[in-house]
């Protein structure tokens, strides 16, 4: 397992977006912004089963998944692996909570039990590599 540093740890801790890119079946390349939750060295995501990402996934399992700083686009980790894909659907559901909490706090529960009845699959990135980049926000001066 890749061990990762502590300020990567703090970023990850953040309900920050995740932007997955991946290569489709047809070779073109697709990229998603995503909720998820760090836990005991992966990442977790929750998708539907069927969708173009997992089925995707399931051909070609590397990504490379792009997490920044909510207010700072110059504070960001880049991570790299192959995903592996759980089809317990009510683990997934019971995962999604916990990282809905982290975005929409006490509201998770219901959200996730108004989603439809299509099965959701749990994707595990368990990093290979991981490049930090850790600059300040550009002040307002240099920005223009």
């Amino acid at each position: 397992m890749l061990e990762l540093s502590d300020d990567t740890l703090a970023l990850l801790a953040l309900p920050s977006y995740a932007r997955m890119a991946q290569v489709l079946p047809s070779g073109r390349p697709h990229n998603t912004i995503l909720w998820f939750r760090y836990v005991d060295g992966e990442i977790r995501i929750i998708s539907q089963a069927g969708s173009v990402r997992v089925r995707a996934l399931r051909e070609r399992p590397d990504v490379a998944l792009l997490i920044e700083h909510p207010q700072n686009p110059h504070d960001f980790v880049d991570l790299r692996g192959a995903v592996t894909i759980s089809d317990d659907d009510a683990a997934a559901r019971a995962e999604l909570v916990h990282i809905a909490r982290r975005y929409i706090g006490d509201a998770a529960p219901a959200f996730a039990a108004g989603l439809s009845d299509a099965p959701r699959v749990i994707i595990r990135l368990y990093p290979s590599r991981a490049y930090r980049h850790a600059a300040p926000a550009p002040s307002s001066s240099q920005a223009s």
